[in-house]
Order: structure tokens, then sequence, then C-alpha cells
């Protein structure tokens, strides 16, 4: 399900690439510095918007793994917490070994 957003997120992008091409080669003089000028602020907007999102996307990620963590060690399952910990560190270390 995950990688039939990521098809469909970069379907939408090299679509939306190719309609500004479109429209922005129609436009000459002022009206290209203008229509230029506006997708550079619409782009600034929302690299803005993905930077905020993706801090408070963190925030939630680091709660969660946070509360994980802190039931594993207060319920007596500390074995259960360093196997996990082992198992993120091992699977990053292999990912970029084989990659």
């Amino acid at each position: 399900m995950v990688w039939l957003g990521v098809a469909g997120a970069a379907l939408l992008s090299v679509a939306t690439a190719i309609i500004l091409s479109v429209v922005g080669a129609e436009f000459e003089g002022a009206a290209e510095l203008a229509f230029e000028g506006f997708t550079m602020l619409f782009a600034a907007a929302v690299l803005t918007w993905m930077i905020f999102w993706m801090q408070k996307q963190g925030r939630q990620i680091q709660q969660g793994l946070e509360a994980e963590v802190r039931e594993a060690m207060s319920a007596g399952r500390r074995w259960r917490c360093f196997r996990w910990r082992s198992w993120r560190c091992c699977g990053k270390a292999s990912n970029w070994l084989c990659s």
C-alpha cells in the first residue's frame, strides 16, 4: 500500500512538472517573470510547510519510540528492549552494507 502512494506521488510530480513547463513556455517578457516568481514563491511555501510537517512527525515518532522503551524497561522486559535496539542497529547497518 505504501508503494502505491509512492508511485502516485511520483506520477503526480511528473504530471505537475509537465503542466508547469507547458504553461510556463507560453509566457514571454513580464508575464514570464511573474510566472517564474509565483512558481518560486509557491515552491518556497511548499518546502516551508514540509519542514514544519516533518518536524511534527519526528516529534510524534520520537514520543512513540520513547514510550515503547519505557514500557519495555518498566515491565522488566529489558531483553526485549535490547533485542529491539540490536535489530534496529543491525538492520540499518545491513541495509547500508548491502546497498
